[in-house]
Order: C-alpha cells, then sequence, then structure tokens
C-alpha cells in the first residue's frame, strides 16, 4: 500500500511539473518588479536585478516593467518574491501570476542560514529557483508592436540575457488605398494650446483642428504626422498615416489610449 501511495504521488508531482511547463512556455515574457513588498527602497541588495538575470539565464524574457515593449500585456506573466517568516531560517518563495493576477506558479521554498539580510534574501532566491530551472521553460518569441513604423508593421522580438534582438515579420499589415497625406511642420509650429504625450521615451504633440486632433512625434527639430483623431459615431477613432483605424479615448487623467489589436498604447498626459 506504500510503494502504491509514492508511485501515486510521483506521477501526480510529475503531472503538475508538466503541466507548469507547458504554461509558463506558452508565454512570451515575465515582467519583475522594481521594489518588493518586504523591501524599503527599488532593488535593495539588488534582489529584483538577481531575479531578473536568473529568470533570463533560464528561458525566460524578462523586463522590468519601464523596459516593456509595446506588446499585449496578456502574452505575458508577472512576478513576485514572497519573503515568509521564520527565526532560524530566511525563506524565500517565487511567484509567478498571469495577467489577470491569477496565480498560476509557485515555486519551491528557498531556504538560507546566513545572518547577513541581502546575502541571505539573495542565496534563498536562488533556491527557489531551482524548482523553476528543472521546469526547462523555454518562453515563445514576443510579438511586439511597434508604433513608431508608418506602416504598424508587426515584429518579432527574441530576449537572450536581457537583450533585444528584431526581426521583422514578412507578413505586413494590408495596404490601405485611402492614407493620410505626409506631414511634417518645423518645431516652432508648436502652439501654448498644443498638449504633450509621452509614449515608450517618445514625445508626441496633439493639435487641435477642425473636426478632432492631429498626433505628431516631436522628432528632433520637426514634428512628423503620425495619425487624426476624429469623433465617430460609436466613440472616438484614430487613423494613422497608412490608413489603419483603432478606437482610442482620452482616460480621466488625460492620457491618450490608443486600442490595437494587440494592445492599448497608452500616451501619458504631460502638459
Amino acid at each position: 500500500m506504500n510503494k502504491f501511495v509514492v508511485a501515486a504521488l510521483f506521477i501526480i508531482c510529475s503531472l503538475t511539473q508538466s503541466f507548469s511547463q507547458k504554461d509558463l512556455s506558452s508565454y512570451s515574457f515575465v515582467v519583475v518588479p522594481d521594489k518588493y513588498d518586504f523591501q524599503f527602497e527599488k532593488d535593495q541588495y539588488q534582489l529584483n536585478s538577481l531575479t531578473k538575470f536568473l529568470f533570463n539565464k533560464h528561458g525566460f524574457h524578462a523586463f522590468f516593467n519601464n523596459e516593456l515593449p509595446n506588446v499585449e500585456r496578456c502574452d505575458g506573466l508577472w512576478a513576485d518574491i514572497v519573503r515568509e517568516s521564520g527565526f532560524i531560517w530566511t525563506k524565500m518563495r517565487v511567484v509567478i501570476k498571469d495577467c489577470n493576477d491569477e496565480v498560476i506558479y509557485t515555486s519551491e521554498e528557498g531556504r538560507s542560514k546566513l545572518k547577513e539580510y541581502g546575502k541571505a534574501y539573495q542565496d534563498g532566491i536562488r533556491k527557489a529557483f531551482e524548482s523553476i530551472i528543472a521546469l526547462g521553460v523555454r518562453q515563445k518569441e514576443m510579438n511586439v508592436f511597434d508604433f513608431s513604423e508608418e506602416t504598424s508593421e508587426v515584429k518579432n522580438q527574441v530576449t537572450e540575457a536581457g537583450e533585444v534582438k528584431e526581426d521583422r515579420v514578412e507578413e505586413k499589415v494590408e495596404e490601405v488605398k485611402e492614407s493620410l497625406p505626409a506631414e511634417v511642420l518645423d518645431k516652432t509650429d508648436i502652439r501654448s494650446k498644443d498638449t504633450f504625450y509621452e509614449n515608450n521615451g517618445k514625445v508626441f504633440i496633439l493639435k487641435e483642428v477642425a473636426g478632432g486632433y492631429k498626433l505628431y512625434e516631436l522628432i528632433a527639430d520637426s514634428l512628423t504626422l503620425k495619425g487624426l483623431i476624429n469623433q465617430e459615431a460609436d466613440g472616438l477613432s484614430f487613423k494613422d498615416t497608412s490608413g489603419n483605424s483603432f478606437n482610442c479615448t482620452f482616460d480621466d487623467d488625460r492620457n491618450l489610449v490608443i486600442s490595437t489589436s494587440f494592445q492599448e498604447l497608452i500616451f501619458k498626459y504631460q502638459r
């Protein structure tokens, strides 16, 4: 009977491990926060950098949140480190959630007897990762929407040890015959009533025109037209310079939100 119970437990653990491996590998990236709940400052003891490094080393495409390119949020995972209380041992676990904040994997407990906090935390995280390493995760390639390309192409980005490599997809968005004319304005055309936005480290300017707005990207000393915002029967619509149309809105913080088929592009209001 004991042999039967042991065999059954072994089979259940194997199935659980296989299920987790399949789940984690079916995502394309993992986001590591720059501060865990038990930390007093960002990347204290370099724990967050260590976590990102270990994920990248063992089959994941890991990013800090401010490094994440324009991707579909639910293509990825969201990591956390949980410190568990203990008198003699420092105990750490890696918790991985999906975009709906549902826990899909929790690592084995990583224990450390080291007395110094920083070294104990790092040692515990490394030991917790041993159960993740055993899964043999190999995350799939990332589908990245690059808003800066006028053709609205989708690019594949493969991350290795934190480096992003880009490879164009041969299949492009179907061309639309009717498109906005190319328009470049001198920087002196910026007016006090124009509003500034930021997206992915780039500066955009919204100009009010008859019937809507024009969105420009500020590049060096010129403004390059990116698209036109118009009021439609069912709400606002953004049409880019290639003729592609997307739904868009302004949220409560005056941010411009453009909804593509890949994700929501958020242009943060500056002034």
